[in-house]
C-alpha cells in the first residue's frame, strides 16, 4: 500500500497479544488393597496449575510463569454396607457419601480412628463392617448431563417417612411390681400388698419390650427402636421419683431386713396407695445397617396402678392369748385390727390420676375394713 503526502507520516505498528491457558489438571489414582477383610482405598492427587504467556510482537520477546494455586489428595473407602466415602487428605471436612443405591448424602462415623499415616480407619459396628451411614439428600439418583433433573426425594422427604414411621410405633403398657414379699422371703404370696412403715420397698419395671419396626423406606432399608430413657415412679403419697434403671426383683430372706436398692423406696406413712410407672422412651433409626442415629419422637406408656399397703406396728399388754378369745385386742378378729385380705381398702390418698378413693371403686363395695377409716382420704 502507499501513501502520497508533503507530510511524513510515521507509520507505527503495535501488536499484542495476550493468552492465559485454562488451569490445567493432572490426576495421578493409587488403589491398594490391605487385605480380603479391609476396605479399598484409592488415592486420587489433583494438582492445579496456571501458566500465563505473553508475546510482544514489538520487542519480540516471550515470557512464562508456572505455579500452583493448591494440592488436594483424596481417598475413597468403600465400606462393607455398601456406603462409599471420598474425603480430602488434607481436610477432612471435606468429604462426601454414595449410598448403597447410588444416591450422595450426608454421613455420619461413630467408629472411626486415624493410621499413623492420616489415613481414616473405619472400626465398624457389632452388626456391620461399617459405622459410616449415608443418608440421601437434595442431589438425588446420579443422571446422564441431558436429564430433565433430579426426580428422587428430597432430604427432608426421606426424614418425614422416618419420623412418621417412629411415631407409629407405639408402646405397650408397663407393669409395675414390689419384691416385698416373696416366697422365698416372708412367705407371703409374690405380689402380696401389704408392707410396713420404714422399710424399704424395691419396686422394678416390666416394659414389656423391645418394640421395633423394619421397612424399606425412602433412604433404603430402615429400622427403628424405641429405648426407654427413664422411668418415673409415684408411689400414691405424692412423692415420686426418677430412675434410669428398670429395677430387678430381689429375694429378702427369714429374719433379714429389706435392703436399699437403687429403685426401692420406704413410706413413712401407714395407709392404703396406688403407685404408678411412668416408661419414658427416645427413638433412634439406622439405615442399611449403618450407625444408630437418635430422634426427637419421645414416646411414653403408664402403668395400671399397683395397691401398696403401709401397716404400721403397735404394742400393747394383754390379759389373754387369742385362743380364748380371738376378739381381743391384737387377735385375729379384732374389730379395730385391719384386714390384711381387704379386696377393697379404702385409699389414705385418693388416686392420683383418677381420684378414685377406693382400690376397685369409688363406692367402697366389698371393703371389710369400711369403719377403720371413715375419714379417709386425708392426704
Amino acid at each position: 500500500m502507499k501513501f502520497k503526502s508533503n507530510t511524513s507520516i510515521a507509520l507505527l505498528s503495535l501488536l499484542a497479544i495476550s493468552t492465559i491457558t485454562p488451569p490445567a489438571t493432572s490426576i495421578t489414582n493409587d488403589c491398594s488393597t490391605k487385605g480380603s477383610n479391609t476396605a479399598k482405598v484409592c488415592q486420587v492427587t489433583v494438582s492445579k496449575s496456571k501458566t500465563k504467556q505473553k508475546t510482544n510482537e514489538g520487542n519480540k520477546s516471550t515470557s512464562n510463569s508456572s505455579y500452583n494455586d493448591f494440592q488436594y489428595t483424596y481417598s475413597t473407602v468403600s465400606h462393607g454396607n455398601g456406603v462409599k466415602v471420598t474425603y480430602a487428605n488434607e481436610d477432612h471436612n471435606i468429604m462426601s457419601c454414595t449410598s448403597k443405591g447410588g444416591r450422595t448424602g450426608t454421613f455420619k462415623f461413630t467408629n472411626m480412628t486415624v493410621d499413623e499415616n492420616g489415613i481414616p480407619i473405619d472400626h465398624g459396628s457389632s452388626r456391620s463392617p461399617s459405622s459410616a451411614g449415608c443418608i440421601p439428600d437434595d442431589t438425588r439418583t446420579l443422571t446422564s448431563a441431558d436429564s430433565p433433573g433430579p426426580t428422587g426425594p428430597t432430604y427432608e422427604e426421606v426424614m418425614e417417612e422416618i419420623r412418621h414411621a417412629a411415631e407409629s410405633l407405639e408402646p405397650g403398657k408397663p407393669t409395675l411390681h414390689q419384691s416385698y414379699n416373696n416366697p422365698a422371703g416372708t412367705g407371703r404370696a409374690e405380689g402380696d400388698p401389704n408392707v410396713y412403715k420404714g422399710d424399704q420397698i424395691n419396686f422394678y419395671v416390666d416394659d414389656g419390650g423391645p418394640y421395633r419396626l423394619e421397612a424399606d423406606m425412602l433412604a433404603g432399608h430402615v429400622e427403628i427402636e424405641l429405648m426407654p430413657s427413664s422411668y418415673v415412679i409415684e408411689y400414691g403419697n405424692g412423692d415420686t421419683a426418677t430412675n434410669y434403671t428398670a429395677g430387678k426383683p430381689v429375694t429378702t430372706y427369714p429374719r433379714e431386713r429389706p435392703r436399699q436398692t437403687d429403685t426401692s423406696y420406704a413410706y413413712q406413712r401407714s395407709g392404703n396407695f396406688h403407685a404408678y410407672a411412668t416408661v419414658h422412651y427416645t427413638a433412634r433409626f439406622r439405615v442399611d445397617g449403618g450407625p444408630w442415629q437418635m430422634m426427637e419422637v419421645t414416646p411414653q406408656a403408664t402403668s395400671d396402678p399397683l395397691l401398696v399397703r403401709v401397716w404400721w406396728v403397735d404394742v400393747g399388754r394383754v390379759a389373754g392369748d387369742c385362743s380364748y378369745d380371738d376378739t381381743r385386742w391384737g387377735c385375729k378378729n379384732d374389730p379395730t385390727m385391719g384386714k390384711k385380705d381387704n379386696p377393697n381398702p379404702r385409699l389414705r390418698k385418693a388416686d392420683i390420676r383418677t381420684g378414685q378413693r377406693w382400690h376397685l371403686n369409688d363406692n367402697g363395695d366389698g371393703d371389710t375394713e369400711y369403719s377403720l377409716h371413715r375419714d379417709w382420704p386425708d392426704m
